[in-house]
């Protein structure tokens, strides 16, 4: 697993069967195209999933978009969680999306 802890300028791609964490963060957006992304830290921008799976412990700036893939959210999501398909999404108690407590969805 890559794992970032510093800051990342720009933005950040993870392919099929890639697998990267974000301790620190990352100053742009993220699109998942088929690995996996664990944030722990901060995206400044949106994440796009295409395919793939992500985790959400940390921070989100902008909009979580999912078309295609698995997420598990337990941190903050400052935009929106937007779902354009059939997909798994679990909102932990506690979480945090669009400024308000999210329900709790799936946990």
């Amino acid at each position: 697993m890559d794992v970032i802890t510093d800051e990342h300028e720009g933005d950040l791609i993870v392919d099929d069967g890639s697998e990267v964490d974000v301790q620190g963060t990352v100053a742009g957006s993220c699109e998942v195209r088929g690995g996996q992304l664990e944030v722990h830290g901060t995206v400044t921008g949106d994440v796009t999933v295409l395919a793939g799976s992500v985790t959400v412990a940390g921070t989100i700036a902008g909009d979580l978009v999912v078309s295609d893939g698995t997420v598990d959210v337990h941190g903050t999501i400052v935009g929106r969680l937007i779902d354009d398909g059939d997909n798994q999404i679990t909102v932990h108690p506690g979480a945090h999306i669009n400024g308000t407590e999210a329900p709790t969805i799936g946990a």
